[in-house]
């Protein structure tokens, strides 16, 4: 499998940098972070939910190409998606997104789905609304020849394979498909991982590497613990990322497996450096 690091994680490099670390450490490809930095988050100094150096948005993304390109080039690395957070009600958004992807080499973009809790609307009638909208992004898909992703995430109507299943199976699999999260089904949605790859099946078209611990947040007066989790290294935390990439080996699933750990070490290089020879390990057996 293919092996990348999801720029989100490198919020104080630049894309040079990027590209000459991502390469050095064996690194085949990045998963390019796409989002507009408000004027907050800029003030909060290089960090995950905070500024970056390497500031790709949708609205410069079509001037960013070619310096995306040529360090991609130099480097001798791929572009294997571009993460988004546009809502896939977004049409003129994702539009130019889909304009834009082919120039880099890639045809995969994801999109954010309605939260839930948080929605007043009924379950069932977001999962058909969500369906109807998602036509749309479809049409844009098959004009330009590029593909949607829905991430199996927590606190949205698709934490589970089942429930990512239940909507993206409405679409085709050449313009449709699911980016995998075992780290997210830390949180909610877990399945067991032979049946949610296995119900996936053709649909499945990225993975992302993450991993947690569950901590008590606090204690309730009647002495009820109350739990969350928190970020940890790859290998210590719940999700079993060694069956999952077996189970992912018997699938003959041999696409990209994009590392996106949160974890905070003090030393992001190094973690990286760790991330790759643990994923390269267990994914691919070196």
């Amino acid at each position: 499998m293919k092996l990348s690091v999801y720029t989100i994680l490198m919020p104080e490099f630049s894309l040079e940098e990027i590209g000459q670390f991502l390469s050095q450490t064996g690194y085949d490809g990045m998963e390019l972070r796409v989002l507009e930095i408000s004027p907050e988050q800029k003030k909060k100094g290089y960090c995950f939910a905070g500024d970056f150096k390497n500031d790709i948005n949708p609205k410069n993304l079509r001037e960013k190409v070619p310096l995306v390109k040529s360090v991609c080039d130099k480097y001798k690395i791929q572009v294997c998606g571009i993460g988004t957070y546009v809502k896939c009600f977004e049409l003129d958004v994702i539009e130019e997104l889909c304009r834009n992807l082919k120039t880099l080499g890639c045809r995969t973009f994801r999109v954010i789905m309605p939260p839930y809790p948080g929605d007043t609307r009924d379950r069932n009638q977001m999962f058909t609304d969500t369906v109807k909208t998602l036509a749309d992004v479809e049409k844009l898909c098959k004009k330009y020849d590029t593909k949607f992703l829905l991430e199996t995430h927590m606190n949205m109507i698709v934490a589970s394979a089942t429930a990512t299943h239940r909507i993206i199976s409405n679409f085709d699999p050449k313009y449709a498909g699911v980016i995998f999260d075992p780290g997210n089904m830390v949180f909610e949605g877990f399945e067991n991982y032979k049946q949610g790859i296995q119900l996936l099946g053709k649909y499945l078209a990225h993975v992302h590497v993450k991993n947690y611990q569950w901590e008590v947040k606090e204690t309730t007066p009647e002495g009820m613990k109350i739990w969350q989790p928190k970020p940890c290294l790859l290998w210590e935390g719940v999700a079993n990322l060694k069956v999952f990439a077996e189970e992912l080996k018997l699938s003959g699933y041999d696409g990209w497996v994009s590392c996106e750990d949160f974890y905070i070490t003090g030393d992001n290089r190094k973690k990286l450096q760790d991330d790759f020879k643990f994923m390269n390990s267990v994914f691919n057996g070196k």
